[in-house]
């Protein structure tokens, strides 16, 4: 066991090295005292150890946010808080209703809280000055949520749309990642997801489109695809 733990926290010092994840004070610690205090140092690493990961959902297909909102309802459900927010978008979809059910009023859930940080949907026109200050603004209050520690899982939906319509910077989305709390949950959607984003994360879904009904002229329809 102690051998095994060792070299969990050796990887998580080279991932700080490489990333900036805050867990290396702790990992480095155990490190040090390991060899001298064995079973002290065993107890008190698989105490702290359980940590967030970050998620990355990209790829053509659909189901990128729908993946993400069905991990928020386990999550929710597990009495975890959620927090969720929505760049490149100000047009609130049916699952935001959410949070409506998910407000704190029942101690077995946790609280859902959605926010909409893009100023329209520039997908089909020239974004402006407007489009990359939302998205700043949006990125000023993310950075709120992981920092804080409230929120177990943190989605940045549509996150790597903001970045490919370069509305922020890769740079900017990997700081704010190095700044979260250790123990928070990070899931990031959107097409075009950049290689240091993918390098960066500890899972990538990349979901692809086989056939979509969309190609027959059937349109977004409510409850299903919005």
């Amino acid at each position: 066991m102690l051998e095994w733990l060792k070299r969990h926290a050796w990887k998580a010092c080279n991932r700080q090295k490489r990333f900036g994840s805050s867990n290396l004070p702790h990992s480095a610690l155990f490190l040090k005292h390991a060899n001298a205090h064995p079973r002290a140092s065993v107890f008190f690493y698989l105490k702290d150890m359980e940590q967030g990961y970050i998620h990355v959902y990209t790829g053509n297909g659909k189901g990128k946010t729908t993946a993400a909102f069905g991990l928020a309802v386990r999550a929710l459900c597990a009495g975890k808080n959620v927090a969720i927010g929505q760049f490149v978008k100000s047009m609130k979809y049916n699952e935001t209703k959410a949070e409506a059910l998910f407000n704190g009023a029942n101690p077995d859930f946790g609280r859902l809280h959605i926010e909409q940080l893009g100023y329209g949907c520039c997908l089909d026109r020239m974004p402006d000055e407007r489009d990359r200050q939302s998205a700043k603004d949006g990125l000023a209050v993310c950075r709120q949520w992981l920092r804080s520690g409230k929120w177990d899982v943190v989605i940045l939906d549509e996150l790597t749309i903001a970045t490919s319509m370069e509305l922020l910077s890769v740079d900017e989305v990997l700081d704010l990642l190095s700044e979260r709390n250790p123990a928070t949950e990070v899931v990031i959607t959107g097409r075009y997801a950049p290689q240091q984003l993918i390098d960066a994360a500890d899972l990538v879904t990349d979901m692809q489109e086989v056939k979509h009904y969309y190609t027959q002229g059937v349109l977004s329809r409510p409850g299903i695809d919005r």
